[in-house]
């Protein structure tokens, strides 16, 4: 994945991206009654493997080293060359490195950065994902499809944007220990943040990754970028008269369609109401 600057009109965005909703959960309506989502903290996906990727030591020596302190103490610490090997060769016969606490430390220390820093805003590009409508619009559930120039604003981005890209569980990739630069931090960070075992690839997801530090995780998304709302065949008359209403008087531009399935084929339809 990228970080590199792209230019307003030459990103490739799809269509349309979609949120799969429940009308049972407060906190799920907030998508359509305040037309705000939600960048959720990466410790939040418990049951996934957002920070789980293992570090990678092996080009991790003694000249590598030297070579990152030195690096580091003249961009970071801005010392001149020769204060910056000074202050290498002096921390090369001090460094805690090879010591297993510090390296936990380490680990920690970025997983902690990457939770409380960032926030994961989590869609699809589908609206008939299956897997999707069972494990979170199931009963009383919605899906929301949104524009995707919700992320922008004044031609900037507001966040990183891209497809979740599936590994083979034995075969995760790995995540470097040092970087050299923000960059290169910024970037173990969205390998971290992009990258699930493949038991998740039946859900097609395309993430949203925010810094949210300064901001917060609620994000108000333009109303006219809600384009269309999905109601669940097993929503209740009660929820659909409710997400009708929130949808007429918010959302001018949207329309409304309730699910069909079809038995027979297993095929899912939706038809407007």
């Amino acid at each position: 994945m990228s970080l590199l600057p792209i230019a307003y009109k030459d990103i490739v965005l799809p269509q349309k991206l979609y949120k799969y909703r429940n009308w049972s959960d407060k906190y799920d309506k907030r998508l359509l009654t305040h037309a705000e989502a939600y960048f959720a903290p990466h410790k939040s996906f418990k049951e996934r493997s957002e920070l789980n990727l293992p570090q990678d030591y092996s080009n991790i020596d003694a000249d590598f080293l030297d070579n990152w302190i030195f690096e580091d103490a003249m961009n970071r610490l801005q010392m001149p060359p020769s204060l910056a090997r000074r202050f290498a060769d002096f921390w090369m016969t001090r460094t805690p490195f090879e010591n297993e606490d510090h390296k936990f430390k380490v680990e920690q220390d970025f997983q902690e950065d990457l939770n409380n820093k960032y926030g994961i805003l989590s869609m699809t590009t589908r609206a008939d994902n299956q897997v999707l409508w069972e494990d979170f619009s199931y009963d009383e559930g919605f899906v929301v499809g949104v524009n995707p120039t919700f992320m922008f604003k004044d031609e900037l981005i507001q966040c990183t944007a891209g497809v979740v890209e599936y590994y083979p569980e034995m075969t995760p990739p790995k995540v470097k220990v040092l970087s050299r630069n923000k960059i290169e931090r910024t970037e173990q960070m969205m390998i971290t943040t992009f990258s699930l075992p493949d038991d998740f690839e039946e859900e097609e997801e395309y993430r949203l990754v925010k810094y949210i530090e300064k901001t917060g995780r609620q994000f108000k998304i333009q109303s006219q970028c809600v384009e269309e709302v999905l109601i669940a065949e097993s929503a209740s008359k009660a929820t659909v008269n409710e997400i009708s209403e929130e949808v007429e008087k918010k959302f001018p531009n949207c329309k409304l369609f309730r699910q069909r399935k079809d038995t027979d084929s297993g095929e899912m339809h939706f038809d407007p109401i």
